[in-house]
């Protein structure tokens, strides 16, 4: 239980489905709250590895708490595979220079921030300079257990108190929650006043990850789904070329039902088109992209659907 020790002394958990104190109960965690059923011993939290499963069989969730093992197979990038993947496909630099960004906007307030990773099971491209920021105390939760995850957590019941984080990082995870309004509603009640938050999530991408991928979502669809938040920087994150490259794939991957020829196959396209997207108008961002991103702040303030609309760049 030492590692919960220090989880409680660093950060500020909670039972993920009444937001009440929990605390240790022998080898298990237990809700402080008597009417919560996390109260009861048959349903206490329990721990893999020290690391607590905060995720209640009680909530409209489609996870299980006895199950945590990932859905989907996932293979680490080696090195070599990391370096073809940036010739073949181009470095991430939207996500390296948003990144930037928002550790410089996370420490305009506090010179040394806590964030919390929502879907840290794998670490997300471009995320390099975030975690080697050494003034930076991270706290990594997802749906399965990794080496990068402390908590084990259904980003709807989010399981840390009201405003515990001066940051949210949320990269490729909002396609694949069911509800992501009530995600957003989660993160803004854990981020502290004037608290910072990142996200990235796709647009004009097939689906991955099959019956765990929910949403898509267009540069002001995305802004509007943050619409309590003030914004800082909106926009789309990889062109046409990108774009073209996921259809042909997905094109090969339909005739030949494999998705490792698909991918092969899909490299030379790759290429190609990454070399045409540099002609690209840059417009084309806000109504071709592959993904979108939304950098901005812990509001009072809503947007209205006016401001919304005067918020488009795109070509149209």
């Amino acid at each position: 239980m030492d590692n919960f020790k220090q989880l409680r002394k660093r950060f500020d958990l909670c039972c993920p489905l009444c937001k009440n104190k929990i605390l240790q109960n022998q080898k298990k965690l237990q809700c402080t709250n008597v009417e919560c059923p996390h109260n009861k011993a048959d349903a206490y939290f329990s721990l893999i590895d020290e690391k607590p499963i905060l995720i209640s069989n009680f909530s409209d969730t489609i996870f299980r708490s006895e199950e945590i093992n990932s859905q989907i197979t996932r293979i680490k990038d080696s090195l070599i595979k990391q370096k073809l993947n940036n010739f073949i496909f181009g470095r991430p630099v939207v996500t390296e220079k948003n990144c930037i960004n928002f550790l410089t906007q996370l420490k305009k307030n506090n010179l040394s921030p806590r964030c919390l990773i929502i879907g840290s099971g794998e670490k997300g491209r471009g995320t390099e300079r975030l975690f080697k920021d050494r003034d930076v105390s991270i706290l990594g939760t997802d749906v399965y257990e990794s080496e990068l995850v402390e908590v084990i957590s259904d980003a709807h019941y989010l399981p840390f108190e009201n405003e515990s984080f001066d940051g949210i990082w949320i990269q490729a995870v909002l396609e694949h929650v069911v509800n992501p309004k009530s995600v957003v509603d989660e993160i803004y009640r854990v981020l502290k006043p004037h608290g910072v938050v990142y996200a990235e999530t796709p647009f004009m991408q097939q689906v991955h990850e099959g019956c765990y991928d929910f949403n898509r979502f267009t540069v002001l669809g995305h802004r509007y789904l943050f619409k309590r938040f003030k914004l800082i920087e909106i926009g789309g994150n990889k062109g046409v070329g990108t774009v073209a490259t996921w259809s042909i794939k997905y094109l090969f991957w339909s005739i030949f039902r494999s998705k490792k020829i698909a991918t092969i196959l899909s490299i030379p396209f790759a290429i190609i088109f990454r070399l045409i997207e540099k002609l690209a108008d840059k417009r084309s961002l806000f109504d071709a992209s592959s993904g979108v991103y939304f950098l901005g702040t812990k509001s009072s303030e809503s947007i209205s659907h006016r401001d919304l609309i005067e918020l488009y760049k795109g070509m149209q």
